[in-house]
């Protein structure tokens, strides 16, 4: 089996973009992947990585997944695969996806029964960023009473856990240093209103995207312990001594890894144990190939895993491949209904064929053949930034890919 040709697709769906690709074989099999750079800037240059990326597995067997991943991080041709960003391992993750799909339906199985087997069928889920709103709407929650209503809608649906930012909508320069009483004070009128609203046996989650520093953080997370707090989410900008520090001065579990990519950037969190749970995104650590791998070596340091997920269908079913088949899955977040991740088209077309929302707060991973998901020929079709069919030549100096071929890939 020979992958013969690459699909890019940037699909714009809005507040958000899905960025992602499809790959072609020789024998008619093909795989869908995502790359998890639906928000911010990068949508664009995402694309063009992997468009770029694509031209290295021209000609490869999409089997060996292992062989292509080592391949894409050690080329010198490749160059940034060493210690790069979430550019460049977003493009190796899309691809990494599309090729366990491709590998899923060769063997016939479910990407869970390729990574082990399930480890559990139900997997309990969160409200995610309800604060956005709740259905339909994008809405923003300005105030306590807002905060509540949203949350209990999240609730109402079925869930027992909810995920919040209550620092939304601040700018990012007051949000650092010691800030004002006052400023805690209103703050806490949003926790408290939410807690009264939800009761005790809910489970709150703070989401804080890295906008205080340990020392508005740390004010934070006194002002919040007495509401139970479940676990706190990028404290601050990613840095594993400052989150060994913060952990060390409160009962609050820490939780992150959005924004850190592969074993080598989580590595310093681990040997400090400096959090309680991380929280990869198999569209931009470096896919299933290499979540799988960062999720069990967590394991070893008794630290939980609440993967990274707000994106279309296709990195959703990835997801819950993985958690189903690790052992230190700790809960799923869904993102599905908080007025933020819209999976349409413009025309009202869906992105993906399927739809993945938690049913009273669970999730189960698809049983079909491969993700179980794809891109809607329309998304394909409106959507496509490039194709790709020529193999890349040049390997600046150090032999030749061709060369290569005999020793690093097999039929």
């Amino acid at each position: 089996m020979k992958i013969t040709r690459v699909d890019v697709i940037k699909v714009d769906t809005g507040i958000s973009k899905s960025i992602g690709c499809r790959v072609y074989t020789d024998t008619g099999i093909y795989g869908d992947g995502e790359c998890s750079l639906a928000v911010g800037a990068g949508a664009e240059a995402a694309a063009a990585m992997i468009a770029r990326l694509a031209k290295f597995i021209i000609g490869k067997n999409p089997l060996h997944t292992e062989a292509i991943w080592d391949s894409l991080l050690r080329l010198q041709s490749v160059f940034w695969g060493q210690n790069g960003g979430p550019i460049v391992y977003g493009g190796m993750s899309a691809l990494d996806i599309a090729l366990w799909d491709i590998k899923g339906k060769h063997y016939k199985a479910p990407i869970h029964t390729l990574l082990g087997g399930r480890k559990r069928t139900k997997l309990r889920a969160y409200a995610s960023q309800p604060q956005f709103g709740w259905g339909d709407t994008f809405t923003l929650a300005k105030n306590p009473k807002q905060y509540a209503e949203f949350a209990k809608m999240a609730i109402d649906d079925g869930f027992d856990a909810v995920k919040l930012d209550f620092l939304w909508g601040t700018p990012e320069y007051k949000l650092k240093g010691l800030l004002p009483s006052k400023f805690w004070n209103e703050t806490e009128k949003k926790v408290n209103a939410v807690r009264n609203t939800l009761g005790d046996n809910v489970d709150i989650i703070i989401e804080n995207h890295g906008t205080t520093d340990s020392m508005s953080v740390m004010q934070m997370l006194k002002m919040v312990e007495k509401y139970h707090i479940f676990y706190l989410e990028e404290p601050t900008i990613p840095d594993a001594k400052l989150a060994k520090y913060i952990s060390e001065n409160t009962s609050i579990p820490l939780a992150s890894g959005e924004r850190i990519q592969t074993r080598w950037q989580y590595k310093p969190y681990f040997e400090l144990n400096a959090l309680s749970i991380i929280q990869p995104d198999v569209g931009t650590c470096g896919g299933i190939t290499e979540a799988k791998r960062i999720c069990d070596m967590a394991y070893v340091y008794d630290i939980g895993v609440q993967m990274h997920n707000c994106h279309s269908a296709i990195t959703q079913a990835a997801t819950l491949h993985i958690e189903s088949a690790i052992s230190n899955f700790v809960i799923h977040e869904d993102c599905t209904r908080s007025g933020r991740i819209e999976q349409k088209l413009k025309s009202g077309e869906p992105v993906c064929n399927r739809a993945f929302a938690a049913k009273e707060g669970v999730l189960i991973a698809p049983d079909d053949f491969g993700l179980g998901v794809e891109w809607t020929e329309a998304a394909m079709e409106h959507g496509l930034y490039a194709t790709v069919i020529e193999p890349e030549k040049e390997l600046m100096g150090v032999g030749t890919l061709t060369s290569m071929d005999a020793t690093v890939y097999g039929d």
